[in-house]
């Protein structure tokens, strides 16, 4: 997946994610709507068969790059975790 970053300030971030479907979108959308230093953050897509996701986020005082991260690290230890239990179930 690509990013490509179109907006970038202390306390807002504007970026496209290339080949991100909704699915991984609303993940990222709910994992940083969990942070309390995140003041706002979404999603648009201008054409849903050529646009490519357009993500914004604004902070309160955490710079969106160290919210974006913690965001990701929170997301992957879920999924590592859900992960080890769906093998472990599946065995």
């Amino acid at each position: 997946m690509e990013l490509n970053i179109i907006e970038s300030s202390d306390k807002r971030a504007v970026f496209e994610l290339l080949n991100a479907d909704h699915t991984v979108l609303l993940l990222l959308k709910d994992a940083l709507e969990g942070n309390d230093e995140v003041a706002a953050a979404t999603f648009a897509i201008d054409h849903p068969l050529v646009g490519h996701p357009k993500f914004i986020i604004e902070t309160k005082k955490s710079s969106p790059k160290k919210v974006l991260l913690k965001a990701i690290a929170d997301l992957d230890k879920v999924l590592g975790e859900t992960e080890k239990e769906l093998e472990k179930k599946l065995k």
